[in-house]
């Protein structure tokens, strides 16, 4: 994954172990659910996920037949709480989606990642890919800044 100008050393290192584990899971399962990683000020990272969920703050049954938009949800309800309780330098979240095709092109999967560091920016990275003979391909990644929301304030 080359490097990319306009993330720290920091972010490039959360969105290359989060596009890692996810391309992981996609290959053996087809698919993943939301991924966070979460890096406080003090250095000290935690990876989050629907079992840390469960295993930590809800009970198990609280994820049965849940939308991907709701486990997304929680996955950000939840990196919001862990900041309030210890501050963070880096927040992030990886999901699987669906995008349609645009003029003519073709659609496909993505993965869609919200990155944010205190100070400095938040990003969303989209980075479509495709299964073939049992590994991960990757294409361009888009990157697009936004507004912190996990770390704000």
């Amino acid at each position: 994954m080359p490097n990319d100008p306009q993330l720290s050393a920091r972010m490039q290192a959360t969105l290359e172990i989060l596009v890692k584990c996810a391309g992981a899971f996609v290959v053996k399962f087809g698919t993943f659910d939301p991924l966070g990683l979460v890096l406080t000020v003090d250095g000290k990272s935690t990876i989050l996920d629907s079992a840390f969920i469960v295993s930590k703050h809800e009970p198990p049954e609280s994820f049965k037949g849940i939308s991907g938009n709701k486990a997304n949800r929680k996955l950000e309800d939840l990196i919001r709480r862990t900041h309030q309780a210890t501050p963070l330098a880096v927040a992030a979240m990886i999901y699987d989606a669906r995008f349609r095709p645009v003029e003519g092109g073709k659609g496909g999967d993505a993965m869609i990642a919200h990155l944010e560091e205190k100070p400095g920016i938040a990003i969303r990275v989209i980075t479509p890919y495709e299964v073939k003979d049992g590994k991960i391909a990757l294409a361009q990644r888009q990157i697009s800044q936004h507004e912190h929301h996990f770390l704000a304030g």
